[in-house]
């Protein structure tokens, strides 16, 4: 990932993000796909809920996704800070943070074409990929192995992608996926949020892939002061090993959620979610990527200005015939990717290795 700015006519400037391949794995076709896959997918989806991708471009054969910023922090980076500070986050808080994925999945499962469903099933719903913006936006990124019924690059036999760790148990076995895993996920993940402990841990993937599998996990985890009986019942219907056991629609588990906040929870709301990561920042001093240093760009006219360390690549789009997105030919630029920093200088090698991102460089 990288952080970039979109400059226009008359002095327009908007912050963006690029994602592509890691240079290493771009000869693997199937990587390749699951990029442009991302894009014809993703490209389909407007929703507050989830991170929009604006566009996909190519530079000297290699193509890269032009995402919405998010100027804010991984969730698994807030969960860790919130440890590392002794600050737990409150129930009230989780539940929001997980009813606003339920609102942007519901949104995705929901989708249909021409009056057919398009049949979206995330499935890499995990920390890294829910985003919380400084203003308490809630937002879903990454459907870069997602399916549909349009999907073109299929996943072999037998093989599974995603993060074991977040997996349902269908999906750790290989077996076909519908909705209702990902509802799995969020399950876990709420899970995560009120015990601070991931539910599934071994150690190594295999180990967790069996315990996801059978779905062998610690519930009296969950048994603990500040968190309701109500609200305990409901990650446990999330997480029931029997899909047909859970909730039938992400909309459904969207309105248990929203049931528990008008009822046994107190009332929390983005108000309260952005005083939390703001008092998050006043403590550790950690801010979101505008508050960074970020080294001048220097386009002397509507390019691609990539910056990657100390060193600057411009490239002039005047050239219609070099086709680097749609954007740029139009007049549109990207810059600043030296702020990076929330993403890459900021542990996000290790958040984004799993997807294969790496530094595009062009050169005129």
């Amino acid at each position: 990932m990288y952080l970039a700015e979109q400059v226009g006519a008359a002095g327009f400037k908007r912050p963006v993000v690029l994602k592509r391949i890691r240079a290493e794995l771009y000869a693997d076709a199937e990587y390749r796909e699951m990029l442009l896959d991302e894009a014809r997918l993703a490209m389909r989806l407007h929703h507050s809920n989830l991170v929009e991708v604006l566009d996909l471009g190519e530079a000297q054969g290699h193509y890269f996704l032009v995402l919405e910023l998010v100027d804010g922090w991984p969730l698994l980076q807030v969960m860790k800070r919130a440890r590392d500070l002794g600050v737990p986050i409150p129930p009230s808080l989780a539940v929001y943070i997980a009813a606003e994925i339920c609102r942007g999945l519901a949104y995705a499962h929901e989708r249909s074409e021409e009056g057919q469903p398009l049949g979206i099933v995330h499935r890499d719903i995990c920390p890294n990929n829910v985003l919380l913006s400084t203003h308490a936006e809630v937002k879903l990124i990454d459907f870069g192995i997602a399916r549909s019924r349009t999907r073109l690059a299929r996943t072999g036999i037998g093989r599974t992608r995603g993060k074991p760790a977040w997996m349902s148990p269908e999906q750790a076995g290989g077996d076909p996926l519908d909705a209702r895993s990902d509802l799995f996920s969020v399950g876990s993940l709420l899970f995560a949020l009120l015990t601070d402990v991931p539910p599934f841990t071994a150690a190594n993937d295999l180990e967790v892939l069996t315990l996801v599998s059978k779905c062998r996990f610690h519930p009296e985890a969950l048994a603990r002061p500040g968190i309701p009986s109500q609200l305990c019942a409901l990650v446990l219907k999330a997480m029931s090993k029997q899909r047909e056991d859970r909730f039938a629609s992400a909309q459904e588990m969207l309105h248990a959620l929203e049931d528990l906040q008008r009822t046994v929870l107190p009332i929390a709301g983005r108000s309260d979610l952005q005083n939390f990561l703001r008092s998050l920042s006043e403590r550790d001093g950690d801010t979101a990527i505008t508050r960074q240093q970020i080294p001048p760009s220097r386009p002397s006219s509507p390019g691609l200005v990539m910056l990657s360390g100390e060193q600057t690549v411009v490239f002039n789009v005047g050239d219609a015939r070099r086709r680097v997105a749609r954007w740029v030919a139009a007049g549109i630029a990207v810059a600043g990717l030296a702020m990076a920093g929330w993403w890459l200088q900021h542990d996000v090698a290790a958040r984004f290795d799993s997807v294969g991102v790496s530094p595009v460089v062009v050169e005129d």
